[in-house]
């Protein structure tokens, strides 16, 4: 990928003022007005630079158009809803089974536990 003439010079800018606000000891320490300057400085036309930098790349590399990328039919979220679709379904079928299987064992263990009480009371 070839890289543009503004590229390049929104990467310099980028350095030299990435630079200039991580200079050793400067301002000095517990220095409130000296601080502000560099900030005022070095970091504010920093974020200028990066946010019109971007502005200006994007603008070079735009993204592509829906018209450009296919029609509806090709796209994959369609595929996406109905892979979600049918794992629902699918979840559904399998809960109203465990659900038929709970209630077909909650049936068995009512009737052991009649057949146990009748025994009881037979013996008993």
């Amino acid at each position: 990928m070839k890289v543009t003439k503004t590229e390049k010079i929104w990467l310099i800018a980028v350095i030299v003022f990435y630079f200039l606000y991580n200079l050793p000891f400067f301002p000095k320490y517990n220095e409130a007005v000296p601080t502000l300057v560099h900030a005022a400085l070095t970091v504010i036309p920093l974020w200028v630079i990066i946010y019109i930098g971007m502005a200006r790349v994007y603008r070079i590399y735009r993204l592509k158009s829906d018209e450009t990328m296919g029609t509806l039919e090709d796209d994959p979220r369609d595929e996406a809803e109905v892979v979600t679709k049918t794992v629902a379904e699918k979840a559904d079928s399998a809960a109203a089974a465990v659900e038929a299987k709970a209630e077909e064992t909650a049936d068995a263990a009512a009737e052991a536990v009649e057949a146990a009480k009748e025994e009881v009371t037979d013996n008993g």
